[in-house]
């Protein structure tokens, strides 16, 4: 790709927080969480009748027990399951926070410009495979299997809505807004 002119630059070190808002990303694109609908629907199944095994007719103290016991199930299954994928990916950042190397991402007229100490690629906009943008990340996908993500915390206000401009323009349906 013979290079255009630069639209946009950023340089960044990987944080935890970008690490962890990658994470969600990568699920929300799964469509995923943790746990999959089959098991929660069991759970919650199991939690209810557990609280049948509590629950007496015309007694007030049993009624609140069975909502505390169904309570606390729909807590574990759809509210702790979101803390559960921020501690496992914060976790696996500090594991790996040594060998996380500082990205420079550039956007081009033609294509996109990502290099690290280790990698380097000039992709032109035909090339790439699918980008995702949610809150708080852009992820380029150069190919099904390989990706390398913008925070926005890199970027400001203008340069982000130049870059989504530019990527919904040139990808369009390869574009995906989560």
């Amino acid at each position: 790709m013979e290079q255009s002119q630069n639209l946009i630059t950023t340089t960044y070190l990987i944080t935890r927080e970008d690490y962890v808002n990658l994470s969600i990303s990568k699920l929300k694109i799964d469509g995923k969480s943790p746990y999959t609908r089959r098991q929660k629907v069991v759970s919650f199944i199991i939690i209810f009748f557990v609280s049948l095994f509590f629950f007496r007719p015309g007694e007030l103290s049993s009624i609140i027990l069975c909502a505390l016991i169904i309570f606390s199930g729909y807590f574990f299954l759809f509210i702790f399951d979101m803390y559960m994928v921020k501690k496992l990916a914060a976790n696996i950042y500090e594991k790996e926070k040594n060998n996380l190397l500082s990205q420079t991402f550039s956007l081009y007229e033609d294509g996109v410009s990502i290099k690290t100490d280790k990698y380097s690629a000039n992709i032109p906009f035909n090339m790439l495979y699918k980008v995702y943008e949610d809150d708080e990340v852009f992820i380029v996908c150069t190919s099904i299997v390989d990706m390398k993500f913008v925070p926005k915390r890199a970027i400001d206000a203008a340069q982000c809505n130049v870059l989504k401009g530019v990527l919904q323009k040139e990808l369009k349906d390869n574009f995906v807004k989560l």
